[in-house]
């Protein structure tokens, strides 16, 4: 192939012509240049000196010295660290396992999540024809769920709840309810799967319920107005309570079993929220700030300005050790602020759409993703939050045919694995329906279990600590499950995937011949087919060669 020199004009060489000292002398020097012939020697090291050389050739003998070969590792696994698994999640030490333990050891690539994808499940999931919920403001929440019970408001007097067995979906006219006896504020279901359930009504009164035998409370809290209610993640059964008393804002700690009662001063506030261990709460205080705080020492340990540029109540979360707040930007403009719990301004800001309705957010441990969801709309969005830097990036959002009243997402260990699935919901939907929804992340070889996505999960459904030993200042690792079946091989022990070799093809753009060109191929085609008919009269048998095809024959013949 010949060299265009005419495409390819010489190019400056990439390094100084002077040195500095040299050009405050005064002297003046063009820059050098060189061809890109690439038959002329040294062009390719135009831009690199002789000292660059050499300390390249040195690095490469000096990793020659210290690599070592790299053996491959064998798909067998020693008898004594055979994952011991089952069907069923099973819950691990929180300590460092040992190499005995069924732990997996999760590859350390990062992976994409740009294409999360939500769907509906199949309705034969779903929760139908259920009593109409109250279309009130006041209440905190519409919606809760455990892995074995979920719960909602219904309308009419008594502030009652409907409360239904997750594994029993279908037609539910009748559900069966526990009256409260006033208006509801909040309820909240224990994560901890001994059937108990807390309300708050207008009256003040916080009181303790069995889902099973609902005829009478198990206890009563007084207070003048509450504002949100919250079991502690670890400890069996301390409950939280935002409330007001004589005038004063107090997040109150609650053991309803022995009846004490431990009381701090907070300014103003919308909402809270335990971070995962339950050492502290972040607030969302009136002021438009968001506070960290140690309930048990009763001490701010951080504050955030600027947390919502409006009035209106918004709410704040951890994520892991950052915190965002989901709120209000001026006029209806949503917004999301995340801080890095150091600083007190935020280290990002996105606004986002016009809507007049509030966001609630949910995050999700295992795969740093926050999910936000308002009532009245169809979507739920997610957002990917990194801890270093802090910072939000958007994913795609999940969008349903039917409104949504209220969300509620489930624990991790009913999510399913072989499908992807990372987490899963129900919603409140129109129509008086309940419907299961979940997100999952496309895989390739989903046979395999994706054991970097699904990493040892943190078990939210078991108690670790009671309520007087957390309030004595004791803390507690929370305790892990393994999603892995028993059937499936981990992602990280699979065999490699072997990648079929593309077979080289021409061109897939074919010239389009013109009509007279067309005209011409098909006179050929007929003259072709009209000479393999032509046949000479050598060819024909019986007659024979003659120069005169009237020989042999008189002229009184032919009267």
């Amino acid at each position: 192939m010949d060299f265009h020199a005419d495409l390819f004009p010489d190019i400056f060489v990439p390094r100084p012509s002077l040195g500095a000292d040299e050009w405050l002398k005064g002297d003046n020097k063009l820059r050098e240049k060189v061809s890109l012939d690439p038959q002329k020697a040294g062009w390719r090291d135009a831009g690199t000196t002789e000292t660059q050389k050499e300390e390249s050739i040195e690095a490469e003998a000096e990793t020659a010295k210290t690599q070592t070969p790299l053996t491959p590792a064998s798909s067998s696994i020693p008898e004594s660290e055979t994952p011991k698994s089952s069907d069923e999640p099973k819950i691990l030490q929180s300590k460092a396992p040992s190499s005995s333990q069924a732990v997996h050891a999760p590859p350390a690539t990062p992976y994409t999540r740009k294409f999360l994808t939500g769907r509906t499940h199949h309705p034969k999931t779903h929760f139908t024809s259920l009593p109409p919920h109250p279309t009130t403001t006041s209440l905190y929440r519409l919606l809760h769920a455990t892995s074995e019970t979920l719960a909602f408001p219904i309308n009419g007097p008594g502030g009652r709840i409907a409360f239904l067995s997750l594994s029993n979906p279908g037609r539910h006219e009748t559900p069966p309810t526990l009256s409260t006896g006033m208006a509801l504020v909040d309820f909240s279901l224990s994560p901890h799967r001994n059937g108990t359930l807390a309300s708050a009504g207008e009256d003040g009164r916080v009181k303790i319920w069995k889902v099973e035998d609902a005829d009478q409370a198990l206890g009563t809290l007084e207070t003048e107005k509450v504002v949100q209610v919250e079991w502690h993640p670890l400890a069996e059964g301390l409950l939280g309570v935002l409330c007001t008393v004589s005038g004063k804002h107090e997040f109150q700690l609650w053991d309803w079993k022995n009846g004490s009662i431990k009381k701090i001063d907070i300014p103003p506030a919308f909402g809270f929220s335990w971070n995962r261990e339950g050492t502290k709460i972040v607030v969302a205080g009136g002021d438009n700030a968001v506070y960290v705080i140690d309930p048990r020492e009763d001490k701010v340990l951080w504050k955030g300005k600027d947390a919502n540029s409006s009035s209106r109540a918004y709410r704040a979360i951890f994520c892991g050790e950052l915190v965002v707040t989901v709120g209000f930007a001026r006029g209806s403009s949503r917004q999301i602020c995340l801080f890095d719990g150091t600083s007190e301004t935020p280290v990002q800001r996105i606004t986002l759409d016009m809507s007049p309705s509030a966001l609630i957010p949910h995050y999700d441990d295992d795969t740093n993703i926050l999910f936000l969801w308002s009532k009245g709309s169809r979507q739920i969005h997610s957002y990917y939050i990194t801890s270093s830097p802090p910072e939000i990036t958007t994913l795609p959002s999940f969008d349903s045919a039917d409104l949504q009243n209220a969300v509620a997402f489930l624990p991790k260990s009913l999510v399913d694995v072989e499908k992807v699935e990372i987490i899963q919901g129900l919603r409140l939907a129109g129509g008086n329906k309940i419907e299961r929804f979940g997100f999952t992340i496309p895989r390739n070889r989903t046979e395999f279990f994706q054991d970097d996505i699904f990493v040892p999960t943190f078990d939210t459904q078991v108690s670790v600590l009671s309520a007087q030993d957390w309030l004595s200042g004791q803390n507690a690792q929370v305790p892990t499950i393994d999603l892995r079946p028993k059937h499936m091989t981990p992602l990280s022990q699979a065999p490699s995937e072997k990648k079929a070799t593309p077979k080289k093809t021409g061109s897939s753009f074919q010239r389009v011949m013109t009509e007279k060109e067309r005209e011409e191929q098909a006179m050929q085609e007929m003259f072709s087919k009209a000479k393999k008919l032509d046949v000479s009269d050598e060819e024909i048998e019986g007659i024979p060669k003659t120069g005169n095809t009237d020989a042999g024959f008189d002229d009184d013949d032919w009267a």
